[in-house]
């Protein structure tokens, strides 16, 4: 199985998301292998693009981006774990979001000049910083001078999706007050972000902050243009007679002569299994139904009164004509989010970057 990634569709996005946020400010969430496009070729070109910033959930995911040779700011998302690994924070030249005072510490016992933002929990109650310890936080870099300097102020929301939400104004008069709080010790941060992709879409955002979009980057968001196409050939043609049952468990049977096809993608892929027997491919511009248990590697498909040969190509994500399938439309069939249905998407697939 392939996937294509879009680099073109991938500009359009980031282009749109700069105009409804207002700023050319962009912290570009890479995190998960780049909601499952590819990591460092998503970088790269996002570099091209003239984004400076990234946002990874991981070290191990930090240090990747170094090995390849990105040179740009990154961020290291809350609840990374840095307290056990300060050093390898310090190594990769990452910027932590800080959630606690114990990780100051950990960074500060390290004796190097390094800029952390302090990421506020104003009510999703995840990683961040409480609310109840701006005060003790605002003590800690006054108190003496330190080596850890604070460089950004952040918070993240829990109910952007949702225009005009009681919540999310809540949520963002905290964070003011608390910035507000900041800047009356004398702790001026040089960058504000809280708006990830829903956020930016409806407006709930703070003045002259950067933007922090993930999924709306990739295109599985109303409005934008989904960037990955997913892709497997046909390895094999074969006719059923009435009777004869596909996959494990005979779970699907032949009510009439059927044509099959074998394609040569499956669970092993990240292809959701709960899809057997109810999700559909395109197949030369038609939908048809993916029958019989979803396997590992493989999955059968009802292409009666088609003539594809072997080798053709099916299309389980993108578009072929005029028939769309979306990662939203698979979400919605698996009871899911679009952000699953792309993370899950394994190394065996094969990324390819595309560009008009």
């Amino acid at each position: 199985m392939k996937a294509f990634i879009d680099l073109s569709a991938l500009s359009r996005n980031l282009s749109k998301i700069q105009q409804l946020a207002g700023t050319k400010n962009i912290i570009a969430m890479v995190k998960a292998n780049a909601y499952g496009h590819g990591l460092i070729p998503v970088t790269r070109f996002l570099e091209s693009q003239g984004v400076k910033y990234f946002g990874v959930a991981t070290i191990e995911e930090g240090e990747q981006l170094r090995a390849s040779g990105t040179q740009s700011a990154i961020l290291l998302m809350s609840g990374a774990g840095l307290v056990d690994a300060p050093e390898r924070v310090w190594a990769a030249r990452l910027t932590p979001l800080i959630s606690s005072i114990a990780e100051l510490d950990a960074l500060e016992s390290l004796g190097h000049e390094m800029a952390v933002h302090i990421d506020l929990d104003t009510g999703l109650s995840r990683g961040g910083l409480p609310i109840s310890e701006v005060f003790q936080v605002i003590e800690w870099f006054t108190h003496q001078k330190r080596r850890v300097k604070l460089e950004g102020l952040s918070t993240h929301f829990a109910n952007a999706e949702t225009a005009n939400c009681a919540f999310s104004k809540i949520q963002l008069a905290l964070f003011e007050q608390a910035l507000a709080d900041f800047e009356l010790a004398g702790l001026k941060p040089s960058m504000i972000h809280v708006a990830k992709s829903s956020a930016i879409v409806n407006h709930f955002n703070h003045p002259n902050s950067w933007a922090r979009p993930g999924i709306a980057l990739y295109g599985a968001y109303d409005g934008f243009e989904p960037v990955l196409s997913l892709q497997a050939p046909i390895t094999l043609i074969k006719t059923l007679k009435i009777g004869d049952t596909v996959g494990y468990h005979q779970t699907w049977k032949a009510s009439r002569e059927t044509k099959i096809a074998l394609i040569r993608a499956g669970y092993g892929d990240g292809y959701p299994r709960v899809l057997s027997n109810q999700g559909h491919a395109l197949l030369h511009g038609m939908r048809v139904p993916i029958i019989g248990r979803i396997s590992m590697d493989l999955m059968t498909l009802d292409i009666t009164g088609l003539s594809p040969k072997i080798g053709d190509t099916v299309t389980l994500m993108g578009r072929e004509q005029q028939e769309q399938i979306t990662a939203e439309q698979l979400a919605s069939a698996c009871d899911t989010i679009s952000y699953e249905i792309l993370t899950r998407l394994t190394e065996r697939v094969e990324r390819i970057p595309l560009i008009e």
